[in-house]
């Protein structure tokens, strides 16, 4: 069996926020059991010059929105504007809602337009998944995953991956 487009948007979308929220959720924890304010931790940054622990969750969710968009053959939605977050909830609530966006999607309807171009681009869905949504949904993963570290939020290697793919990798190191 070939790999569709289908295979390489959808499930790893759900996967992503699956690992995401297993992420955020051992963040609220850590500040939670320490009377760290929640609030400290999402607005913290690798660097002043970087988007905070919240935006990372807002492009997660605003990129998946275009992947689900551009996939089944929808113009680009307007970008998330959210002005502030400032609990955990509203992160659960953006990644719930998007989750439950793609979980919706048909693999027939992805399929079937698989080899539309994209309005306005020079390439095609292939690519843009391949060449843009995948790496910039896990660059967002990655910034939150180092955000929650640099703040010695306990986090390993496993919170990251074991969310990811088959059962049949249960167990692999």
């Amino acid at each position: 069996m070939s790999l569709t487009l289908y295979d390489l948007s959808i499930p790893v979308l759900c996967d992503v926020h699956k690992a995401v929220r297993v992420i955020l959720e051992k963040g609220d924890t850590w500040a939670t059991e320490r009377k760290v304010n929640p609030k400290d931790l999402l607005t913290s940054r690798l660097h002043d010059d970087m988007q905070p622990l919240c935006m990372q969750i807002v492009h997660i969710v605003d990129t998946t929105n275009n992947v689900i968009a551009r996939l089944v053959g929808l113009p680009r939605p307007p970008k998330l504007e959210i002005q502030e977050i400032s609990t955990f909830g509203e992160l659960y609530q953006l990644l719930d809602r998007s989750t439950a966006e793609l979980v919706v999607v048909n693999r027939d309807v992805v399929t079937a337009k698989a080899n539309d171009a994209i309005p306005g681009k020079p390439f095609g869905k292939m690519v843009f998944m391949q060449s843009w949504a995948l790496p910039n949904i896990y660059f967002h993963l990655n910034m939150t995953y180092a955000i929650l570290r640099s703040k010695s939020v306990p986090l390993g290697k496993m919170d990251y991956l074991e969310k990811f793919g088959s059962t049949e990798l249960a167990g692999v190191e």
